[in-house]
């Protein structure tokens, strides 16, 4: 699925393959690489993602004289969103998506992989849904549609409430979106200290402050509301252990040296290895906070076909555990999650390059893997990847974000390896200007 979005914030027009397993987004400061990230997870939610369906799908009934017949759903038509006042993921929408306009498209791979084979799907007596076995398309069948608003008001509902596993199959095949924020960190330690002074301001008569706490409430982007949410209720979710707990381990295991545990005020805590003490997640390390909202994620919330977006998995991470992120991310990609990642890191991309490059099955691909302590359940091939560079403009234009190449040896971000050469050629320079001559 393509999904392009004009005039979002700083970006004038961007285009995502939402098809592919690894989604890089990187490039400078300021470009809109989290605005973007934060459109993919509105996208990659079923609830929301549902409700665009069925406005959507009204919409087009409304533009249709019958529905007898008429395609419904054609490779490589656009489809916009028409109104985007609804969705609360920006601190200010009024300003950051005034102009917005999001359109998706898909390919004949997208169609085929709906319901499969004589599927139908009937609405009242005589109109319906159907896919055939050789037919990349879904088509409208039956009697026609009165166009007057009731009738149109009516087949939009329907559509919304009744047709949510055939909108799932065909647009939405991952059964939830995660988002872990740049502010992760802060989120599993100042979540408890948010409830108390929001029940203390809901406990007072004070009907300006009890005002003045909403509003603020709501400047809060949507996935920072959801991940508050969840850390409110860890305990909750702990009550049940998911089928992808081991990739917890590994996390755990590999890069967290401990163990992520919820401790008895519903907090998260954090038991370093050979000890018996649980600490309190404000007393770790960064990297410890960094990391630990993902490692509960996996143990408790993860399902398969998941999509997860993290913002800077580099977040506060010394380089060799940038590079063990990098590993991971493709583990995660091979356990079947969709991944979108936002990151500035060189030691990330250059690993990713490693990963690309061991995809290639040979004899010579076996023996690195065992020589450098590769799993061969890390690797990605290059079609799977799909990346992204943010430049700031030259002029007063918005940012366009570049596809870069991925290839069998992998891909290169200019502006990272702009900035690297130019601090290794003025390093050499003072060096031999000061010390040689």
């Amino acid at each position: 699925m393509l999904f392009k979005v004009k005039n979002l914030g700083v970006i004038a027009e961007a285009e995502v393959d939402l098809s592919k397993d690894l989604i890089l987004l990187t490039g400078q400061n300021n470009t809109g690489k989290t605005y973007l990230a934060y459109l993919a997870y509105f996208l990659m939610t079923k609830i929301t993602g549902i409700n665009y369906v069925g406005n959507n799908l009204k919409k087009l009934i409304e533009e249709l004289p019958t529905i007898n017949m008429d395609s419904f759903l054609l490779p490589n038509k656009e489809y916009y969103i028409f109104d985007y006042s609804y969705l609360n993921i920006f601190y200010s929408s009024a300003k950051i998506s005034k102009d917005i306009k999001v359109s998706i498209s898909f390919s004949e791979t997208d169609l085929n992989i709906a319901k499969a084979k004589e599927d139908a799907i009937t609405i009242g007596k005589e109109i319906y849904l159907y896919k055939t076995e050789n037919s990349s398309s879904i088509e409208y069948k039956g009697g026609e549609i009165k166009k007057d608003k009731d009738s149109i008001t009516a087949a939009g509902d329907f559509f919304k409430s009744n047709l949510n596993t055939f909108c799932e199959d065909l647009f939405f095949r991952h059964n939830n979106c995660f988002l872990f924020t740049s502010e992760r960190s802060a989120i599993n330690i100042f979540s408890k200290e948010l409830t108390l002074l929001g029940n203390k301001i809901l406990r007072s008569k004070d009907k300006t402050l009890i005002n003045l706490a909403m509003e603020r409430l709501n400047h809060y982007p949507q996935p920072i509301k959801d991940s508050l949410e969840i850390a409110e209720n860890l305990k909750d979710f702990t009550k049940e252990e998911s089928e992808f707990a081991y990739l917890a381990d590994e996390l755990e295991q590999s890069i967290l040296k401990g163990a992520v545990v919820v401790g008895e005020f519903d907090d998260l805590q954090y038991k370093p290895e050979g000890t018996k003490t649980n600490l309190e997640i404000h007393l770790t390390s960064s990297l410890v906070k960094s990391l630990s909202p993902i490692a509960f994620y996996l143990r408790h919330l993860a399902q398969a076909n998941d999509c997860i977006i993290i913002d800077e998995p580099e977040l506060n991470l010394h380089p060799d555990n940038q590079v063990l992120v990098a590993r991971f991310l493709g583990r995660l990609v091979n356990e079947g999650f969709k991944v979108i990642v936002s990151t500035h890191s060189d030691y990330i991309i250059k690993e990713i390059n490693n990963l690309v490059m061991l995809s290639k099955t040979n004899e010579a691909s076996a023996e690195l893997l065992t020589k450098y302590g590769y799993s061969s359940k890390q690797t990605i091939r290059p079609e799977q990847i799909e990346a992204l560079l943010f430049r700031l403009p030259q002029n007063k234009a918005g940012v366009v974000p570049e596809k870069i190449q991925v290839t069998a040896t992998g891909l290169s971000i200019n502006t990272i390896d702009e900035v690297i050469d130019q601090l290794e050629n003025r390093a050499e320079d003072i060096y031999y200007q000061l010390f040689e001559n």
